[in-house]
């Protein structure tokens, strides 16, 4: 429940509700100074929001409509295509050893979740001026959301199998050598970007014949180009379960390695966000759970794990 005074400096002071509970608001900027508090940093019809971990006594709210005003250095950026633009916190080269980022797209695919979004977001900041969000949802979309990276959304919305093609498609367009996937609902912990960023730059140094790096296996993932070149693209024919199988048994096969780094990256809600908030995906993923357990068994010879064809369907194998 709010609780608020209006003036013609259109300020407003309100207690503190759960996300989902907040309404929209408008024409309105935050008081100037209110000790324990934050200033609203995200922008979702109209209304900035700011996860934080302790709730303050107040939140305080501003709209698109009064311009910058309370924003922090490099926040509110909404990149479009043709934009270079970069976070002011985010660094401009990769840390000691890892490439420059010039080198690096980072892509994270989302449907549902926005919180766990941001959280994955806030986790990755020094790649900020690399990352987009590929916003697959159906309905409500990400809409006006002020997000701190560029949003892209396709014409329509994207398997996990297409998502990945149009995040590798995206990394070539934009030059680089290395294409970082992340899922929406993956947070890494602090010091794993640096890390996973002086991996892949030890990789290249010693001229490894790696094809992914892997965190926690693929909620954070480096993807050599490279490689990708080679192996091709993702079997949409799989649009999300055991098409990860297919890829990397595809990576191994062509002679690329597949690199577990170690580094520790959090799966929240022990993986599967998009569908356990979604009953009817979830519905839908249960009825066609078999028929791409049976097409990925034709296709290998077996199970993963259990394969015994060399090349698809062996052709020619």
């Amino acid at each position: 429940v709010f609780s608020f005074q209006a003036e013609e400096s259109f300020e407003i002071s309100a207690t503190v509700v759960l996300e989902e509970d907040l309404s929209l608001a408008r024409g309105l900027r935050p008081e100037e100074e209110w000790g324990n508090a934050f200033l609203t940093k995200r922008v979702r019809d109209g209304l900035r929001f700011l996860r934080r971990e302790d709730w303050p006594t107040v939140v305080l709210l501003e709209t698109l409509l009064l311009g910058e005003a309370g924003k922090e250095p490099g926040e509110g950026r909404h990149q479009s295509e043709s934009q270079e633009g970069g976070s002011g916190q985010a660094p401009t080269t990769g840390q000691e050893g890892g490439p420059p980022l010039s080198g690096i797209t980072l892509g994270i695919p989302f449907v549902h979740g926005a919180r766990l979004l941001r959280q994955a977001l806030e986790s990755v900041r020094p790649l900020w001026e690399k990352t987009f969000i590929l916003d697959n949802s159906e309905f409500s979309g990400l809409g006006a959301v002020d997000w701190p990276v560029e949003v892209k959304v396709p014409g329509v919305s994207l398997t996990f199998s297409q998502s990945m093609n149009y995040l590798f498609s995206e990394a070539r367009r934009c030059g680089s050598r290395v294409c970082l996937m992340m899922h929406h609902d993956a947070e890494a912990t602090p010091g794993t970007v640096e890390a996973l960023l002086r991996k892949i730059g030890e990789a290249f140094q010693e001229n490894r014949k790696w094809g992914v790096i892997f965190t926690n296996y693929d909620t954070l993932a480096a993807f050599n180009l490279a490689a990708v070149e080679q192996v091709g693209a993702w079997d949409t024919t799989l649009p999300q379960y055991f098409a990860d199988d297919d890829y990397y048994r595809r990576i191994r096969l062509a002679g690329w390695e597949v690199v577990e780094s170690g580094l520790e990256v959090i799966h929240h809600n022990d993986a599967s966000s998009t569908l356990k908030a979604d009953p009817w995906r979830n519905l839908v993923n249960g009825a066609s759970f078999p028929l791409y357990q049976h097409y990925y068994n034709l296709k290998w010879g077996g199970s993963p794990g259990h394969e015994s064809f060399n090349t698809p369907f062996r052709v020619g194998g």
